[in-house]
């Protein structure tokens, strides 16, 4: 059993990433906890550190093999990244990190975030990127690839947790320095501009979201002389949620339903991009609706997210939010209750109690109450769904919009 949780296996003599030629094994993270427990805080700031180092091996190794099924590895690594969070803030706070260990720190970010801890991820990566900064100026040069990609990490982390302004502080400085006369439009700069697209979306700046989606879509096909290679898959699936959201449906199907033909082509149908893209066809059924088409879908998604990325992966409750707000639309209010409440916890658990995430949930468990006749609860729901989403996304945000409505209704029906 214990072997089964253990992060590494047995190492091969002739592997040269390892300098240490004899073989190992690490403890089950129980055994882990145990051990750590009876160490003193300067020793447990070390095994934090090397625990961070060896995550880091693992990732880079990992990478390297360039697999696509990189939700299985992070389920494999996440008792191990468990094991060391008790410690991280003590290990990371006052200290500045030599540049090997200031990249353990940006792959354990990378890690966090992939498990939607965003909030946990944040410090990794700023310690990261304080070091990385702080090295002198001869070692700089030949670090700008890492810099720019802690700064990238970081930019995306804070987008997660709706710090938008923040994020583009991080982001928008990278397209500049690809934006340089005769500076190659690479992957990164794509991956920025996708970034930063995203953020548009979040935002409700459409007609932006789709302008920077096209340079992505169009940057990775001409890069990779392939329409389904995954960059303009992504690309192609933003564009087709934002019509979505436009209420473009026709639009909004068509480029849905290709991103994931591609998804399937390439990845197979239980693959983590092949479940966001049912997810959305699913959404443009119930904004059609067709509800019962849609629960289909969104089953489908939820089954294969649980699965793949775990029950409280952000993704896995954007499908048990999308089955509520269709079970409401069907009026089964105890059902879409339930299922926003679910949502509810585990976003708030992720990024925060003031992500836009978090306000979604919010806004849907104060439909379903409204709609089981609990104003008076329904209402506290609305008014701290409005108060986080006018200062996260502005007064004029259709999202904010929405729950000027929903607020004025159950203020209606209380009167």
């Amino acid at each position: 059993m214990a072997v089964s949780y253990s992060l590494l296996k047995r190492t091969k003599s002739d592997d040269p990433r390892f300098t240490n030629h004899t073989n190992t094994l690490t403890m089950h993270p129980l055994q882990q906890k145990s051990a750590k427990n009876q160490l003193s805080q300067e020793d447990q700031q070390l095994y934090t550190k090397k625990v961070m180092a060896m995550i880091s091996s693992a990732i880079s190794i990992h990478r390297e093999k360039r697999k696509d099924n990189d939700w299985v590895f992070n389920q494999q690594i996440e008792p191990h990244l468990f094991a060391c969070r008790d410690n991280l803030e003590t290990c990371l706070k006052d200290v500045t990190l030599d540049i090997p260990f200031a990249l353990s720190a940006h792959s354990l970010g990378v890690a966090l975030d992939d498990l939607s801890l965003y909030q946990l991820a944040e410090l990794p990566y700023r310690k990261a990127l304080e070091s990385l900064q702080q090295a002198e100026s001869e070692e700089l040069d030949s670090q700008e690839t890492n810099l720019v990609k802690v700064m990238r990490s970081l930019g995306n982390n804070l987008s997660y947790q709706s710090r938008y302004k923040e994020a583009l502080k991080f982001l928008e400085p990278i397209l500049k320095i690809y934006e340089q006369p005769n500076r190659k439009k690479t992957g990164v700069y794509l991956a920025t501009v996708y970034s930063i697209g995203l953020i548009y979306r979040y935002q409700g700046e459409y007609d932006k979201a789709l302008e920077a989606y096209k340079v992505v879509y169009d940057g990775n096909v001409n890069l990779h002389n392939n329409k389904e290679c995954t960059g303009a898959l992504e690309a192609l699936s933003e564009m087709g949620y934002v019509h979505l959201v436009k209420r473009n449906l026709d639009t909004a199907q068509e480029f849905l339903e290709a991103a994931f033909e591609g998804y399937k082509k390439r990845f197979g149908s239980m693959h983590p991009f092949t479940l966001t893209a049912v997810h959305l066809v699913a959404s443009v059924y119930l904004r059609r609706g067709k509800y019962d088409d849609a629960l289909d879908w969104y089953q489908v998604a939820l089954a294969g997210r649980e699965v793949k990325l775990g029950k409280e992966h952000l993704a896995t409750l954007a499908t048990v939010g999308g089955i509520a707000e269709t079970h409401i639309e069907l009026g089964r209010y105890q059902e879409g209750l339930e299922g926003y409440q679910r949502a509810l916890d585990g976003r708030r658990k992720a990024s925060g109690d003031k992500s836009m995430w978090t306000l979604s949930a919010v806004h849907g468990v104060g439909t379903a109450l409204k709609g089981l006749g609990r104003y008076a609860d329904a209402l506290e729901c609305f008014e701290r769904a409005l108060e986080g989403r006018k200062e996260i996304l502005g007064l004029n945000h259709s999202q904010t919009l929405e729950t000027i409505d929903q607020l004025e209704e159950v203020h209606r029906l209380l009167a």
